[in-house]
């Protein structure tokens, strides 16, 4: 446990001694333009949509599928239910 808190304590005097490299990460030192800022909101919005259009698109084909198969169920329940007389008599 000392050995952990020894090393944490190191990286702290090293990130305080050069807060210049600290802070040398493309997302601290990128925003800076107008144009950069505006390419992470764009990147932002779309991971932040895309899961629930994702879903949505999900749920809509489920739908819509599930209506699919009840009609085709409606379909085959109406010819079942069509009299054997009437289908005799249709057919001469």
């Amino acid at each position: 446990m000392t050995r952990l808190a020894g090393k944490s304590g190191l990286a702290a005097v090293l990130a305080a001694a050069a807060p210049r490299t600290a802070a040398a990460c493309a997302v601290c030192l990128g925003g800076q333009s107008e144009l950069a800022r505006q390419a992470f909101f764009g990147t932002t919005m779309l991971l932040t949509l895309l899961p629930l259009v994702l879903i949505g698109g999900l749920i809509w084909w489920l739908r819509r599928r599930a209506r699919e198969v009840e009609e085709q169920a409606r379909r085959a329940a109406r010819r079942e239910a069509v009299p054997l007389v009437s289908r005799a008599s249709s057919s001469r």
